[in-house]
């Protein structure tokens, strides 16, 4: 006679479920057998999961000497139409996403109206969640699991956390989300269109998007690494301020130079000749902001000296220097 363990596991949640399946099943026949009778309340259970998960029955004997699991299965409630990516019951009409729309970009820090039509006649109960589409998991604190709607047209307004990329599972801003909503009674439920949530100000680098505040902590971590700490942290002081002392660049030239044509990594030598770039453009433009008065004064344009510093150099000829004073090429 064999004594064994049986059970269902989910495979999507990795949970075992399904109560009524023997912990110690006595079997005395070479084909063995067990009838399990699925509850009707099968997916409120604890981890059941959704009828859009795969599961697998397991086996074991009671001394752990030997186990297998079965093939992968689907556990369906009677009576279920399959629309992909929304198998609904055939009493319930399924909901429909409004708003937001596929492709919006949503700004943490702000609020998003989220609202849908169908689902059970109002007064509706519902949970609304927020799915990170790459993580496959469920994110944003903040939003209802048992939102009473009166409405035909459902409405819920979801303050997007300003520390949302924080969170736990929340992702990063190159992910794609989408809101998810269901009746409490899980008789239907929908995704909604994938939309984007940015951070203000955000840096697009290749695989790095990061606010211009991060990218100057990025980039004095970087000195201090290649610099060593002392010296770092005087160059970042030198580059970005101090207390009451303005620095070479600010957030918003890092940044600039950040989005151009080459960045395509954040590592130390790539921080520090961004930096390096971003300080001889901020000198440029200081010294041409500088020189503008003096030019104007000397009754010189800047294109003048430039043709003057090209006859001098050797590298260019008189032809086109007309907007030169008299004596300014000697």
């Amino acid at each position: 006679p064999q004594h064994v363990v049986l059970s269902l596991v989910n495979i999507n949640e990795n949970a075992v479920v399904g109560t009524g399946i023997s912990s110690n099943y006595l079997n005395n026949s070479s084909i063995g057998r067990f009838e399990y009778a699925i509850p009707a309340n099968f997916f409120q259970q604890n981890a059941a999961g959704s009828r859009t998960d795969k599961f697998q029955f397991y086996i074991q004997d009671v001394a752990r000497t030997m186990w297998t699991y079965g093939p992968q299965v689907s556990i369906a409630i009677g009576n279920v139409i399959d629309i992909p990516g929304t198998p609904i019951t055939a009493e319930s009409s399924s909901f429909v996403f409004l708003s937001p729309v596929a492709g919006e970009v949503l700004q943490v820090g702000s609020t998003v109206t989220i609202s849908w039509s169908g689902g059970p006649a109002p007064p509706q109960h519902v949970v609304l969640s927020l799915v990170n589409i790459n993580e496959n998991a469920v994110v944003g604190t903040g939003i209802s699991s048992n939102y009473l709607n009166n409405s035909s047209i459902g409405r819920f307004e979801y303050a997007i956390p300003a520390n949302f990329f924080q969170q736990n599972a929340a992702g990063s801003p190159t992910d794609k989300f989408q809101f998810y909503i269901q009746d409490v009674a899980r008789t239907t439920w929908t995704y909604g269109p994938q939309v984007s949530i940015a951070i203000g100000n955000v840096i697009d680098i290749p695989g790095t998007p990061i606010t211009a505040d991060q990218l100057i902590t990025s980039a004095t971590s970087a000195m201090e690494a290649k610099l060593g700490s002392d010296n770092g942290r005087a160059y970042a002081a030198l580059m970005f301020g101090a207390p009451g002392v303005p620095g070479v660049i600010d957030a918003a030239r890092l940044a600039a130079m950040a989005n151009t044509p080459g960045v395509e990594s954040m590592n130390s030598d790539a921080m520090l000749d961004l930096v390096n770039r971003a300080a001889k453009a901020s000198f440029a433009a200081k010294l041409q902001a500088q020189a503008a008065p003096a030019l104007a004064e000397a009754g010189l344009t800047a294109d003048s000296v430039a043709q003057a510093a090209a006859l001098i150099l050797g590298t260019g000829s008189p032809t086109g220097t007309s907007g030169i004073p008299a004596g300014a090429v000697q």
